[in-house]
């Protein structure tokens, strides 16, 4: 639990020094392209402040929730036993924020192109997909991690 924290702190750290770096950058009536259509267009806008903060606090509280979930699972000894595929969901997951809001960053202070963060996404989401599948069949039945459906928390081998 202890990697995972920190490899959260440091994601963290580096999403908020890109938030640092925009609020140094982007000047203050400007809106911060944060969401694309499925052509790579945008087609929506933030203010200044939410674009800049909603990644690194998202990032805090998204380490918050996978951190307690091993304590609040009713099967708290399967969700140890698939650590794994918590630790590289929590670790996917806050490393995809952590690219997107930079993207989200560079391209809203002219420094790369308008099109960068659909383009992150468009690789980063299939990469943790793949990531998370290969520890999904070693996942132990729990109410937070993998399939949940009735038969697969009644039975470890459906």
């Amino acid at each position: 639990m202890r990697n995972a924290l920190f490899i959260s702190a440091v994601l963290i750290a580096i999403m908020a020094a890109f938030s640092w770096f925009g609020f140094a950058e982007i000047p203050v009536p400007a809106k911060i392209p944060t969401h694309w259509n499925v052509d790579g267009e945008i087609d929506g806008w933030s203010g200044r402040l939410f674009g800049l903060l909603f990644a690194p606090l998202l990032g805090v509280f998204l380490s918050l929730l996978f951190a307690i979930v091993p304590y609040i699972d009713p099967r708290k000894d399967h969700v140890e036993a698939s650590r794994s595929l918590l630790y590289a969901g929590w670790s996917g997951t806050l490393l995809l924020l952590t690219a997107t809001h930079a993207a989200i960053v560079l391209s809203a202070s002219g420094h790369a192109p308008a099109n960068l963060p659909a383009e992150v996404a468009l690789y980063g989401v299939p990469a943790i997909l793949i990531l998370v599948g290969n520890f999904l069949a070693k996942t132990k039945s729990n109410f937070f991690l993998g399939v949940r459906t009735p038969w697969t928390l009644s039975s470890e081998r459906a």
